[in-house]
């Protein structure tokens, strides 16, 4: 599964303007670097606060106001014992933060949650764990944002 078209696919269809994270860091005058984030995430689950500070000031400079961040963290497989297929946990963290002032703030938030997905092999039962991860992760976020306003 596509994880990112799910997730964005889901703010796109509650209304919300997306904009990839690539497409935008052009416009972020050299303050924001996806690779940056790709190398902190492949040391650990939190992005370092020169990140997050790099993050939230690019995106002011592109004029995004709002980014959302998160992460899916697969656990081994194992045997589903209700009926001996495979299964795989997925859990997620994710944030939605309002970057345009000079403190950025915490708009929603959701997690740890964890979800599993069981299939005949590990590949089938991960992508359904990851699948349902994204979408109740995005849903979520969307709904706080919708309930405070936001759009």
């Amino acid at each position: 599964a596509n994880l990112n078209v799910v997730f964005t696919g889901m703010f796109a269809r509650a209304g919300f303007e997306v904009i990839e994270a690539g497409m935008a860091e052009p416009a972020t005058g050299g303050r924001f670097s996806v690779a940056k984030v790709e190398e902190d995430y492949q040391t650990g689950n939190d992005l370092k606060s020169a990140t997050l500070q790099s993050i939230a000031a690019g995106m002011r400079t592109a004029g995004v106001p709002y980014v959302a961040l998160g992460t899916l963290d697969i656990a081994p497989a194992g045997k589903d014992p209700a009926t001996g297929l495979v299964r795989v946990g997925v859990t997620v963290n994710a944030k939605v933060y309002n970057v345009s002032k000079a403190i950025p703030s915490t708009q929603a938030a959701v997690g740890p949650v964890q979800y599993a997905g069981v299939g005949p092999d590990e590949s089938t039962a991960r992508g359904s764990a990851l699948t349902q991860a994204a979408n109740n992760a995005a849903r979520e976020l969307t709904s706080q944002l919708t309930a405070k306003g936001i759009q």
